[in-house]
């Protein structure tokens, strides 16, 4: 019995990854143009904004400068051990004026974080899959909050009495604490 075998050149494989790109970016215009209320209050920083990114010494964050040189936004989260996390407000002299996308994201061994009174900004899925974080305490209130920070996020948020953090944490389905 022969086998039938079945050979992709290289032209194929460039046509296909083309082909899903084109459909990828068509899907991307189609929910932008047609969900547009669900991406309108999505806070971005501008390029134009950004100095540039570093990686503190310990390798912790990855954080991006801004250009007033004196505030950055936190990129990433590197460290996969740590349960209870604190955020510092300032790193490397800079002061922590906001969460990017996903920089907690799909942190699993997280069980608590204190975010500083220092953050303006948090960003789409900042906390996203973090399944088994019992507790996300803001010292302060964020002037700026994504409407998907909490996406598929799990816990308590602790924030001030009417905050954007309380409205946008009950609006997300999550469980509200006040902090007095």
């Amino acid at each position: 019995m022969k086998t039938k075998r079945f050979h992709i050149n290289i032209k194929t494989i460039v046509g296909i990854f083309c082909v899903m790109c084109l459909l990828a970016e068509a899907s991307n215009i189609f929910l932008k143009k047609n969900y547009a209320y669900k991406f309108e209050n999505d806070i971005k920083v501008s390029e134009s904004e950004i100095k540039t990114t570093k990686k503190t010494n310990d390798g912790k964050y990855v954080y991006k400068i801004l250009k007033d040189k004196k505030s950055i936004i936190l990129k990433s989260y590197n460290c996969f051990d740590e349960k209870d996390v604190i955020v510092p407000s300032k790193i490397d002299g800079y002061k922590v004026i906001g969460l990017d996308d996903s920089v907690f994201a799909c942190h699993e061994e997280m069980k608590s974080i204190e975010i500083p009174d220092s953050v303006e900004k948090t960003e789409m899925a900042t906390f996203g899959g973090c399944n088994n974080l019992k507790k996300i305490l803001f010292k302060g209130d964020v002037k700026q909050v994504s409407k998907w920070t909490f996406l598929d996020c799990k816990g308590v948020v602790v924030a001030k009495n009417n905050s954007n953090i309380e409205k946008c944490a009950k609006k997300q389905g999550m469980k509200v604490e006040i902090e007095n």
